[in-house]
């Protein structure tokens, strides 16, 4: 009798998705820790520490680079900051507040008995593509803007679409109101216009949707959403044209999407660290060391692609969603392109729900056509796959960042009283970590420099190879050395 009341628990649709959700936070709360910060979570970080709110207006005038084209993520971190502390779990915890929001919305939609089955079967693989998931879970450990961001832009692609299938108003505000969020939290939101533009174009549902009306019926809020749009548009301008725009000040070319593609499918648990195939050489030789372990999934991802083309007429969704990916990728390319922007996985964060829910659709599609045991391969494969690249991205030190608290202890452990200290990286990791004192920021010695210690990151040969190569010419001896950095000692240069 209580095995036959469990099974019918199992069979309804809110017992599952339940489950699902409290899966997703268990999950969730393994991925954040308190390991040191890497160079931009450093420089946010120290600029929304700051104590007073004043204090905090006057740094967006001191940074001129990416920080300042993310104005109400700054001001969000600022509060969290005097609420929960600095620290870096405490910083990094305020990821969980969004993906609950995110998790919370998603329970929403699939408690509503006007649902189509289909529909709520994509919502649960959605749900869980989501959070097992490398790229998301390497992102919840950090303290940035990219885990807002996501979370604020599935919640805005899940509005729009329930609004467009079943004309809620609540659901029409909520996607208004995310819009103008995002928005102010980072100036690469309004790329997402562009996607979710092309998604309404797409759909026929659209033919009976009054958008007029609708809007004449929440005129204020349509009004002050326009309002804050215009005033963004004009700031976010601003920053982008001024002296010291943010980004990098490269061309992106094919590498750029390909990289985006490594991360969005999940690849990067399996194959090198984002690091490592950043700054390769010969990146075609590095994936090539990799295969073994890149292959199985690949073929997971032809099986998905090729049963779901055969279908893909029949499925405006699916349809729909990839060609809101597709238009808003090409986009923000060349945006990016006309820049010199060289953007990265994180960039395009805004753009990840089009894609999960692209992925979502043809694993339902698989999943109900074709022989059942190559069904069950296939998919099981698939998220073993998956499951091991997130398992790994957490927990892995291949995947792991620089440990800058650990190099400042290092150095002031071997560093001797009134030396100087030549750190080759950018200042803001060792003045969040307290090395602020006879300190030369992104700097080695010159000819006539006095001795002193040199710190030196390896990810940094491929840029300062040549200062490097000098350096070492100095004969220094090595007092410490990982495969992270190591820290020399050097006589006076010149002298």
């Amino acid at each position: 009798m209580s095995m036959n009341i469990v099974r019918e628990m199992w069979r309804k649709p809110a017992t599952i998705s339940l489950s699902i959700i409290i899966l997703s936070i268990v999950v969730l709360s393994l991925s954040v820790n308190d390991w040191s910060f890497w160079l931009d979570e450093a420089i946010t970080a120290e600029m929304y520490s700051v104590d007073t709110f004043s204090e905090l207006l006057d740094q967006f005038g001191i940074y001129m680079g990416s920080e300042v084209q993310m104005p109400g993520w700054i001001a969000f971190m600022w509060a969290w900051c005097k609420l929960f502390g600095s620290s870096e779990y405490a910083l990094r915890s305020a990821n969980f507040l969004f993906m609950g929001l995110l998790l919370m919305y998603f329970l929403c939609i699939l408690m509503r008995r006007e649902l189509a089955g289909r529909e709520r079967k994509v919502l649960w693989i959605a749900i869980v593509l989501s959070v097992i998931n490398p790229f998301v879970l390497y992102n919840m450990n950090e303290a940035r803007c990219n885990i807002p961001m996501f979370a604020i832009s599935f919640i805005n692609v899940l509005s729009l679409w329930q609004f467009m299938k079943y004309g809620k108003r609540i659901d029409f505000l909520i996607c208004v109101c995310c819009l103008v969020v995002g928005y102010a939290f980072n100036m690469l939101y309004g790329f997402l216009y562009v996607a979710m533009a092309a998604y309404i174009l797409y759909d026929k549902s659209r033919r009976h949707m009054h958008w007029v009306n609708l809007c004449k019926g929440n005129a204020v809020v349509v009004t002050i959403a326009v309002l804050l749009f215009v005033t963004f548009t004009v700031y976010y301008l601003i920053t982008v044209f001024g002296e010291n725009k943010g980004g990098q000040i490269e061309r992106p070319g094919i590498g750029n999407i390909g990289y985006v593609m490594y991360e969005f499918t999940g690849f990067g648990g399996l194959g090198p660290n984002k690091n490592t195939l950043r700054e390769s050489d010969d990146k075609v030789a590095l994936l090539l060391s990799y295969l073994p372990y890149i292959i199985p999934l690949v073929l997971c991802y032809l099986a998905l692609f090729v049963h779901s083309l055969r279908k893909y007429w029949q499925d405006k969704k699916t349809d729909g969603f990839f060609f809101a990916f597709i238009v808003g990728f090409a986009v923000f390319f060349i945006a990016a392109f006309v820049i010199q922007f060289r953007f990265w996985g994180r960039h395009l964060f805004f753009l990840y729900p089009y894609w999960l829910l692209f992925m979502a659709c043809c694993i339902c599609h698989f999943a109900n056509g074709g022989k059942r045991m190559v069904r069950v391969a296939v998919l099981g494969l698939f998220a073993v796959l998956i499951a091991l690249s997130s398992y790994r991205m957490m927990f892995a030190n291949d995947y792991k960042k620089e440990n800058v608290k650990m190099i400042v202890d290092e150095c002031r452990r071997l560093r001797l009283p009134g030396e100087w200290v030549y750190w080759t990286e950018s200042k803001s990791t060792a003045l969040y970590y307290g090395l602020n004192d006879r300190v030369h920021f992104a700097s080695f010695p010159e000819d006539d420099s006095d001795g002193g210690m040199l710190v030196w990151f390896n990810r940094l040969r491929p840029y300062k190879e040549k200062e490097y190569s000098e350096f070492l010419e100095l004969k220094p001896q090595l007092l410490y050395e990982d495969r992270e950095f190591a820290v020399y000692r050097f006589a006076s240069c010149g002298k």
